[in-house]
């Protein structure tokens, strides 16, 4: 008897393709915090304390803050993405054995 969380033949089972679109929000998330860092350094180091601004200086603050919170998504993101992969090996584990 088909397992019931399983795909029709040929489609991947629920749980497959939701840790694929995980891993692919997940390397989006790592992007963003990756460009964002380049960002803050530019940001922090091509602009002179001296002459900063009010606005440049949350600015460089914000980047930093959102750099942080970015950083945390992707370790969230990571630790789903391993429950997803046990949860799917289990589950493909008894796929196999019924």
């Amino acid at each position: 008897m088909p397992h019931p969380n399983s795909g029709a033949e040929g489609t991947a089972p629920p749980i497959d393709e939701a840790l694929e679109k995980n891993k692919q929000a997940t390397e989006a998330v790592k992007q963003v915090a990756e460009e964002l860092a380049i960002i803050h350094e530019v940001l922090d180091a091509g602009v002179s304390k001296q002459i900063r601004s009010d606005d440049v200086e949350r600015a460089v603050e914000k980047t930093s803050e959102a750099e942080k919170r970015l950083n945390g998504s992707v370790e969230q993101l990571e630790e789903v993405n391993d429950a997803l992969e046990k949860h799917a090996s289990r589950e493909n584990e008894d796929n196999a054995a019924g």
